[in-house]
């Protein structure tokens, strides 16, 4: 049997499961508040029990089902929305076999419970003649509630898509750091704030390399000016301010990194290729 906590993920389940049992405790408490209502007020009148009460009491407990697996629903796109997890076609078809067999189950429970004498209500016999599709009476709208969840968020992950679209280059991305390397996830420029502590000791010495190197090349005033770019980019990165390191690089032109290609640390190319200096 697939119940609605299954078809979060794992970590997402125990918040899922906080959440129904608040909900099954305001349902149940508000449905035996109008059930003891319901019966005092007929008590008051000194009237027996009548087909009339039979079906209003059963409609007592049909709503209280009902509310439960709407609630359920709405709880687990909580759940979602919380652990940013994407309302996706398999999750939605997941949450209807689940509310379907939910209410499947608390109706032959409400039989067997009747059967057996342990009932509160009784089932009407005009109840029971409709079986299950009396129980599943809701799912029209449980399913409108799931469509309108993925659809909106597939709305919400498609506008984020664009918008990063329309950023360019200058998109947030993780960096993961491995053998000296630097990995980005996507291609694209690095905001100053995504390079770490690690980052920068990693680029501080690829660029005191870079300058080391265009010492060794012949004189002339575009290689000093090189050089005294790196000098001051190797500062900023000391000071870890990208920013500022950035500026003085891009000031380099693409012919000075062409030469310097060869001898240039992998961390420092792979740096200037996602700045697309190189």
């Amino acid at each position: 049997m697939t119940e609605i906590k299954d078809c979060l993920p794992q970590e997402a389940r125990k918040h899922f499961i906080n959440l129904r049992n608040i909900r099954l405790e305001a349902e149940s408490g508000a449905y035996r508040k109008r059930l003891v209502e319901l019966r005092s007020q007929i008590a008051a009148r000194n009237q027996g029990r009548s087909g009339w009460q039979e079906l209003e009491e059963w409609k007592y407990k049909e709503e209280m089902s009902n509310n439960l697996a709407t609630g359920y629903v709405q709880d687990a796109f909580d759940t979602c929305s919380l652990y940013e997890i994407p309302v996706t076609q398999s999750l939605c078809d997941c949450l209807v076999k689940a509310v379907e067999h939910l209410l499947d189950i608390q109706y032959q429970h409400s039989l067997r419970a009747q059967a057996q004498g342990g009932s509160d209500v009784k089932v009407p016999l005009s109840v029971r003649s409709e079986g299950q599709m009396r129980a599943r009476k809701v799912m029209p709208q449980i399913r409108v509630m799931v469509e309108k969840a993925r659809v909106e968020d597939l709305k919400k992950r498609t506008a984020m898509v664009n918008e990063q679209k329309k950023t360019g280059d200058t998109y947030m991305q993780n960096i993961t750091q491995h053998g000296g390397v630097m990995n980005a996830s996507q291609t694209g420029n690095v905001s100053a704030q995504q390079l770490t502590v690690g980052d920068f000791e990693n680029l501080r010495p690829a660029l005191a390399e870079m300058r080391a190197f265009f010492k060794t090349q012949q004189e002339s005033v575009e290689t000093d000016e090189y050089v005294g770019l790196l000098a001051s980019a190797e500062k900023a990165a000391v000071e870890k301010d990208e920013s500022k390191m950035f500026g003085y690089l891009k000031q380099i032109p693409s012919k000075a990194w062409e030469i310097g290609k060869v001898v240039a640390p992998q961390v420092l190319l792979h740096y200037l290729k996602l700045r697309g200096l190189a």
